[in-house]
């Protein structure tokens, strides 16, 4: 698995302009436990479709991955984005779970998109942690809105249906988890996570519109914007988000794989199975930061046991980087061995 966690210049040569790119990169067995032993001559890497030189792979495990300049994890409980009926009780129980599992010397906190009272400031405290989830309480998906479909009449609105006079709510997740994600950037040196407890936005990336049949006047746009603000600066700030639906296995839905990047504006194809088009969400915000999603799945301790091992193990890749020119650069990271699986941002920012 690739965690790619964005990327500094550490070095330019006047003459070639060639910039040293850092990677943060993590590959894991079929078991899921992360690879130990890896020299850069075992990684590939694609800058804008063509091949770069691996300078150096620099392997973090174990011990070193989790001391004084090892994890930071702040649990971001989604209480604006409508959600499921009953589903707190979930969320609370795999934010618990997190907790338990932190090590002796990882640093986390604990923020509500909505509602201050759940703000913890990072700490090692694990009863302070637990007593800012104990206050989260989500928003129920149920709810009437006024909708031009029908003339102006009141409609209900479930979590799963892009909803125009929701859009303030599904705002407000993404610029609270923007105002958090621009919070760490200032931290160096220093593994950083996201945990986002949610249901997911409901719709899917990169073109919100072609399910938000109800939002003629284009007020999805918005939502989109702010989504790809979180991403981008989540990249620039080499901050990774999880993302895990605390619902549980949810009938009717599909897992998606074909879920893509949003640096492209090619058109997803439209999601209407229940549930889908939120995981959609969900899978996309990770995707393009890092994380994975965990989804589908009634065992709460199962993101934390995921999670943290992900961030047990991992290297520092870096590469020769002739691009001078900002802007974004995609990226894609190989293995050069058979079994083991790669995850990696779909690049990075200059």
């Amino acid at each position: 698995m690739v965690h790619l966690l964005l990327t500094l210049a550490l070095s330019q040569s006047p003459a070639t302009l060639a910039q040293t790119v850092v990677l943060d990169v993590s590959v894991v067995d079929k078991k899921g436990k992360p690879v130990t032993g890896l020299t850069p001559a075992d990684f590939t890497i694609f800058e804008d479709d063509k091949p770069v030189r691996v300078a150096r792979a620099t392997e973090i495990s174990g011990a070193q991955a989790t001391e004084a300049d090892g994890r930071i994890a702040v649990l971001f409980l989604d209480d604006a984005t409508p959600a499921p009926t009953g589903e707190d009780k979930q969320a609370k129980e795999i934010a618990n779970h997190f907790v338990d599992a932190l090590g002796p010397m990882d640093v986390a906190g604990v923020i509500f998109a909505a509602n201050a009272s759940g703000v913890q400031s990072l700490t090692t405290d694990r009863a302070s942690l637990k007593a800012g989830i104990s206050r989260f309480q989500p928003r129920i998906g149920q709810f009437s809105v006024s909708n031009s479909d029908t003339g102006g009449r009141l409609a209900r609105g479930g979590y799963d249906r892009f909803d125009s006079g929701a859009v303030s709510l599904y705002r407000t997740t993404l610029q609270s988890l923007l105002r958090l994600i621009t919070r760490l950037a200032v931290i160096e040196n220093r593994r950083k996570a996201i945990v986002m407890i949610s249901a997911g936005l409901p719709f899917t990336p990169p073109d919100p519109r072609k399910i938000a049949i109800d939002d003629p006047s284009g007020t999805a746009d918005a939502v989109i914007e702010d989504m790809r603000a979180v991403i981008r600066a989540a990249q620039i700030a080499k901050v990774t988000i999880y993302t895990v639906d605390p619902g549980g296995l949810r009938l009717a839905s599909q897992p998606l794989d074909d879920v893509t990047s949003l640096t492209a504006e090619a058109p997803a194809p439209r999601t209407t199975a229940v549930g889908q088009a939120n995981q959609s969400f969900l899978r996309s915000l990770s995707l393009n930061t890092g994380g994975f999603a965990t989804l589908n799945t009634n065992d709460t301790k199962a993101p934390a046991r995921s999670i943290l091992l992900d961030l047990s193990g991992y290297y520092m890749v870096a590469f020769e980087s002739e691009r001078p020119d900002a802007g974004f650069r995609s990226l894609s990271v190989r293995v050069n061995k058979p079994g083991l699986t790669v995850r990696a941002r779909p690049g990075y920012w200059r």
